[in-house]
């Protein structure tokens, strides 16, 4: 399978390809670097989304699932968790346009909705999210 992360492709996600006649070739398979993704979550309320599970697919099946996380079984997933501080790193994955999911309220997985907060990792290249702001309606209860 052909992705950005073994090709020249310029995402991991397609809904369709069309072949016309006898179609076209497929990218060829290229040796790419590791890069890494970083970043910060903060709520809204300014505080840190301290010691959440999160994870990292360029693939997911679902946006939101309670029990596993819904990059489980896909291609190019990843797991971590935020720091005290909120803070997270992913030091060697695959190049590939990123969703990131965060595990909150009643241990739900969520995806961080916009297009802008799927994050380009290139190869070779360390990229960083920023700081992200997540809406307080998702935060687990104390």
């Amino acid at each position: 399978m052909r992705q950005m992360s073994n090709s020249d492709v310029i995402d991991n996600r397609f809904t369709y390809v069309v072949a016309i006649g006898n179609g076209g070739t497929m990218p060829a398979e290229v040796e790419k670097k590791s890069g890494g993704l970083r970043g910060r979550l903060e709520w809204q309320s300014g505080d840190a989304v301290a010691n959440a599970d999160i994870a990292i697919c360029g693939v997911a099946k679902f946006f939101f699932r309670s029990g596993t996380s819904p990059c489980a079984g896909q291609p190019l997933a990843n797991t971590g968790k935020t720091d005290a501080e909120g803070k997270f790193s992913f030091e060697s994955v695959p190049p590939a346009v990123y969703r990131i999911y965060l595990k909150a309220k009643a241990g739900r997985w969520y995806g961080i909705i916009s297009l802008s907060r799927r994050t380009r990792v290139e190869s070779g290249a360390k990229k960083n999210a920023g700081t992200i702001r997540i809406s307080d309606r998702i935060k687990p209860e104390k």
